[in-house]
């Protein structure tokens, strides 16, 4: 969860810091993206731990050139479907700055309370949802950017969740830590340092009982912060909102002047027609290789990748199971603890109807190991289904699918086709290996 740290350190710490991440890390950086604010928001949340920065900011920024995300953000998922789901049925609002003049905190308004949850965990694909919330947050950053350059330091987002007509549903503590909290972690590893205030309007009675759900998944750093940075207003909540904000700047329904109707989003109910189904191109569940994960235990699979490889990774399961991705020259050093290195950050799979499809580009050669662990499970199995493609749209076998826990699907796809995927999603980053080969180059 990204909240401000309020590290006491001086100008000159801070423009040295700046200084040396530039230089370590120029040819990564992006002119849009590459303003003194972006880079301090990395070193705060690392407490100007300059060397620890670069590594993790690295690892940003490459993802970034991937998915083109200071360019159109066309590397990101979006489907016709999700594009419609996740715009017409959860939308975000940004409002704009909190001041008329030189404000310094970007109002952001969410309306859970109105969006369809059942009927959105129902249609939209885990990766499709995410990269709809980094698209989002993209948006509002590059606001939050032109804020800080008029003013010359550094701005925040104050972020607005609006829980009018939200009803008391035990299925949705599920998924606020499910689904919900694992986007928000993704959330948190590729944005630092970019929200001032949680600011919860029309919070039911039963809101503490997701807090307390929630409260155990922060990470130990930011729970002395949790609760001075999220605020809970009840239905009063209008003098609170222009105590932090001009009325010219908020929409009339939240105590400003602004016209609802040129800024509230409010979120439409799911359409049926639009719950998840397997889309031409894609396996069938059943074409998937089957691995079984004990309560508590880690399964890993390996894979011999070239250079420059698009990973297309299809997965399905039936319980939550977290996941990682790691790569070494050798495979002998895959199990080896600071040789191997971590490929993607640490996720979650959660476990909903629609199968989930994701790319890594593996711009080195080498050996790369999913690790899958089962730890939502006290006494019964997790099973994941998983099949991995690259770009030519051939089968990347597992180099250990002897092992007595994976099960492989003898029912071989044959109309896997990468056409199809691109037709979701026409800038998909699998039709993009020659760019980026380019722009690593250029690099």
């Amino acid at each position: 969860m990204p909240i401000i740290s309020h590290k006491d350190t001086s100008d000159e710490v801070k423009d040295a810091a700046v200084a040396r991440v530039r230089e370590e890390l120029g040819e990564w950086l992006h002119p849009r993206w590459n303003t003194k604010w972006n880079i301090l928001r990395w070193l705060q949340d690392h407490e100007y731990n300059v060397d620890e920065t670069i590594d993790i900011l690295r690892k940003h920024l490459k993802y970034r050139r991937e998915r083109f995300l200071d360019e159109d953000m066309r590397g990101l998922q979006r489907s016709i479907v999700s594009a419609t789901v996740c715009e017409d049925c959860h939308p975000l609002t940004v409002v704009g700055s909190n001041r008329r003049e030189k404000g310094d905190r970007l109002l952001v308004f969410e309306q859970p309370g109105k969006v369809d949850i059942d009927g959105l965990m129902k249609s939209v694909q885990p990766s499709q949802f995410l990269h709809h919330m980094f698209r989002g947050v993209e948006m509002g950053m590059r606001h939050l950017n032109e804020m800080e350059e008029k003013r010359g330091d550094q701005c925040y987002f104050h972020y607005i969740f609006d829980m009018e007509g939200l009803k008391m549903d035990p299925s949705y503590l599920k998924i606020a830590t499910g689904p919900f909290r694992v986007s928000w972690e993704l959330v948190g590893f590729q944005y630092r340092e970019f929200i001032d205030k949680f600011i919860v309007l029309n919070a039911p009675t039963f809101l503490n009982l997701f807090i307390a759900a929630l409260f155990p998944f922060v990470p130990a750093k930011y729970k002395a912060e949790f609760h001075r940075r999220v605020v809970i207003c009840g239905r009063n909540y209008k003098e609170y909102l222009l105590s932090i904000a001009d009325p010219e700047c908020l929409p009339v329904k939240y105590g400003g002047t602004m016209p609802d109707e040129d800024v509230v989003r409010s979120p439409c109910p799911v359409p049926k027609a639009y719950y998840w189904k397997p889309p031409p191109g894609y396996p069938k569940p059943e074409q998937l290789h089957k691995i079984t994960i004990p309560p508590g235990k880690t399964r890993c699979i390996d894979f011999k990748i070239e250079p420059w490889t698009t990973m297309g990774i299809f997965t399905t399961n039936d319980s939550d199971v977290q996941f990682w991705l790691y790569y070494a020259a050798e495979r002998s050093d895959l199990e080896v603890e600071g040789v191997t290195e971590l490929a993607l950050p640490t996720a979650t799979l959660t476990s909903v109807p629609a199968m989930d499809f994701f790319d890594y580009v593996a711009e080195r050669g080498g050996y790369y190991q999913i690790r899958m662990k089962n730890h939502s499970t006290w006494f019964k199995n997790a099973h994941i289904k998983i099949r991995v493609y690259d770009q030519n749209k051939e089968e990347i076998p597992i180099l250990n699918s002897d092992e007595k826990w994976i099960k492989i699907s003898q029912d071989t796809p044959t109309d896997i086709r990468l056409e199809d995927w691109a037709k979701d999603n026409p800038n998909n980053p699998l039709n993009q290996k020659k760019s980026r080969e380019e722009l690593s180059n250029q690099g």
